[in-house]
């Protein structure tokens, strides 16, 4: 991706190449213009991304994004940029990337559905599947759970398992993959 002439706020005619085909993370000191550079690139990001829909659709399903001049920033090879922040995407103590994104409604399904179980049973947000000494949370007291070892689930639960890959994984094990290896 390649970055021509960015100005904005205390950042004046930035010119840059970044790699499209690793995680990039940006440091610098303080009012260097780290989140000024990296919400310059998420909007625009977002923005393209979003006029590839019919105008009806995107001012509907986004009406907080206006139309702008794309060609006012100069950046060119622009992929789809995620950012991933440190600020918490729920107060929810449970949650995870996984549940927020639906990945994890997926694989509770397929669990459900293979040993005809309710999908709550494969959720750590649910007394259903949890943990009974931390409720899901994996510790107690910012220690790990004694009962559970941190898999966050009930023994009942961890019982069930699929195969995937020639292996038999339990609901935990699959939660404890990479991404690389899904």
């Amino acid at each position: 991706m390649k970055i021509n002439e960015l100005i904005a706020n205390n950042i004046n005619r930035l010119d840059v190449v970044l790699s499209d085909d690793q995680s990039l993370a940006i440091a610098g000191l303080s009012g260097s213009g780290k989140t000024t550079f990296c919400q310059t690139i998420g909007e625009e990001s977002k923005k393209r991304l979003v006029s590839l829909l019919p105008k009806a659709e995107y001012q509907y399903l986004f009406p907080n994004i206006m139309e702008t001049n794309f060609s006012a920033i100069k950046m060119e090879d622009m992929p789809l940029v995620l950012f991933l922040g440190k600020s918490s995407i729920s107060s929810n103590p449970r949650s995870t990337i996984g549940t927020h994104t639906g990945v994890f409604k997926e694989i509770r399904n397929r669990l459900a559905d293979e040993f005809q179980l309710s999908p709550e049973m494969f959720s750590f947000n649910n007394a259903l599947g949890w943990c009974p000494a931390c409720k899901g949370r994996g510790t107690t007291k910012n220690v790990e759970c004694k009962k559970c070892l941190g898999k966050r689930y009930s023994p009942e639960v961890e019982q069930y398992k699929i195969t995937l890959w020639n292996e038999l994984y339990s609901i935990s094990d699959i939660h404890h993959l990479s991404i690389e290896a899904i």
